[in-house]
């Protein structure tokens, strides 16, 4: 039984789009974990940077009157830009479409955390962000 030349040529061109279906599904794949292993690291973090944060906060609290400590935030969480924000006794850590809360000691924390060098402090109980 022969085949023609027509009939092998359709039968390479389908071995080559049946390769070519699997490899773009492999790299959609990749690219999808990819993705996920990035956000898992952002997500780390932003945890790493409200522990740091609140850490500091809890520990004014804690010392009393008259404590101070200094911390630095890094300017964006691996390449994303981030907010930070106290709210009702809770530190926020925004970051595109994620909120990471951490909640504080006391909801009597005044000031404004910004990117980069913040010190907290303790004036007769009420903490202060600089």
């Amino acid at each position: 039984m022969s085949r023609s030349k027509s009939q092998i040529i359709a039968e390479t061109l389908f071995v080559y789009a049946i390769l070519f279906a699997f490899s773009m599904i492999m790299i959609i794949y990749i690219f999808d974990q990819n993705t996920q292993m990035l956000e898992e690291r952002k997500r780390a973090e932003a945890n790493r940077i409200s522990s740091d944060i609140v850490d500091a906060i809890n520990t004014a609290v804690i010392e009393g009157d008259g404590f101070s400590i200094t911390f630095t935030t890094p300017p964006d969480i691996l390449g994303t830009n981030y907010t930070l924000n106290i709210d009702d006794g809770a530190l926020l850590v925004e970051w595109s479409n994620h909120t990471l809360s951490k909640t504080i000691l006391t909801k009597n924390v005044y000031g404004t955390l910004k990117k980069g060098t913040n010190t907290v402090r303790n004036e007769n109980g009420q903490i202060f962000i600089e």
